[in-house]
Parts: C-alpha cells; structure tokens; sequence
C-alpha cells in the first residue's frame, strides 16, 4: 500500500471520528437528560433494581461521553497545521511531566529532533501518562539513539506480549484494566502525530518494565516528508 493511499486513508479515518464525536453528543445529551428526570420525577416509583439499573446506564452514558470527548481531541491534535523546527525532546518530556506533577526523566544520549513542538508535546505527554498509569512511581527514561531514534522506557512491570500487538488501536487497554486507567487513545494519538512527521513507532518487547521506540526522519527525508504532510 503505497503512502500516499495510507495518508488518504487517515485522513477518512480522522474525517469520520471528527463527525462521530460531534455528531453523537446531542442523542447522548438527550440519554443523559432522560436520566435527570427520571431521578427527580420517578424516583418514588422506582424499585432497588430499578435505581440501580439507572444508576449503570448514567456511568455507562457518562463513559461514553469522556470517550466522544477523548476522539474530539485526537481528531484536532493530529488534524493541526504542522509548524516543524528544531526541539529538544528532553526539555519537551521534563515540561509535560510538570503539567502531569510527575518528576522529570532521566535524559540520556542526544534528544534533538525536527519537528512540530506543539504534537511532538502531545506525543511525549500521552507517553508519560501512559508510564505514569501503568508503573506509578517509576523511574522514566528517555534517550536518543542516534540515527533519529529515541526510546522512552520505564522500570515498572510492563504489559502482556498479547497487548503489544494492539497496543496502537483506539480504545485498546490490557485485559482486565488498571484503577484509573484511561479510556485507551494516548498511544493512538502518539502514533498519529509521529505518522505526521512521516515517523514510526513500537513497542519494545522487555522482560522487566515498559518500553516505546520511535524515529524521526533525518536529512533529505525529512525534508521530504514534511514537506508532503503540510501538503
């Protein structure tokens, strides 16, 4: 399949999400709604069963809605104007772990990078978070491998082999859940957004803790790229 039948694709993708996020809210506000006046006008008639069954419906509702939310922010972040320059991922990763009250990440290695600073944000905070759910309290690294290659790792205890094939997918978490998790878009959106710089991303399989790789072209492909993304 050749790139420019992938960008297309995407772009249907990102089309169609942008509609089911914005088009879908008012049939749940009216869901959300029915449920207040059932709550003020019927609650005296309402059984145990009948209350409880309500009270699922509202979470389940109310769910759906931190979902719609979470789609209308990818949809925007990876449909953005890029603006590419130079950036130092390192200080990018200490300044999002600020926003996330985490303590900053080991940087190791060369961390400079071509590329628009608001997404490559995006990307180094979905990232983070992810660490911060998954292994809390565990020491992050980021490091440059040169090439354009960077990883950011975490010492915690990693996912099942079976996750790291959809860990991309929209709505994708490990089986079972964690407390607090979220709804599943972060690892979407960083891949999103590094597609948009004509960048990769993966997983790294690791025996103990969590590891993500990605690249960034470099020289005569970046140029090439982005130029082909701001298209």
């Amino acid at each position: 399949m050749s790139d420019a039948l992938i960008r297309g694709l995407e772009r249907e993708l990102m089309a169609l999400e942008y509609a089911l996020s914005h088009d879908l809210r008012a049939p749940l506000r009216t869901l959300l709604g029915f449920s207040v006046i059932m709550r003020e006008d019927y609650d005296a008639v309402l059984d145990d069963e009948g209350r409880q069954l309500l009270t699922r419906m509202e979470k389940a509702a109310a769910q759906m809605r931190v979902m719609l939310d979470a789609l209308l922010y990818l949809s925007h972040k990876t449909r953005a104007p890029l603006n590419p320059g130079w950036v130092d991922l390192g200080q990018l990763a200490c300044a999002q772990a600020q926003r996330l009250g985490l303590d900053a990440p080991t940087c190791m290695g060369a961390l400079r990078a071509w590329g628009d600073e608001a997404l490559l944000s995006e990307v180094l905070w979905a990232l983070l978070e992810n660490a911060a759910r998954f292994a809390p309290g565990a020491e992050v690294i980021l490091e440059g491998r040169g090439g354009g290659r960077f990883e950011l790792r975490d010492t915690g205890p990693g996912c099942a082999a079976s996750f790291i094939e959809r860990a991309f997918e929209p709505f994708a978490r490990e089986h079972g859940g964690v407390a607090g998790a979220g709804v599943g878009l972060g690892l979407t959106l960083a891949r999103r957004a590094l597609h948009r710089h004509h960048g990769l991303i993966w997983i790294e399989p690791r025996e103990v803790g969590f590891c993500v790789g990605f690249e960034l072209p470099e020289g005569d492909a970046r140029e090439r790229g982005l130029k082909t993304a701001l298209a």
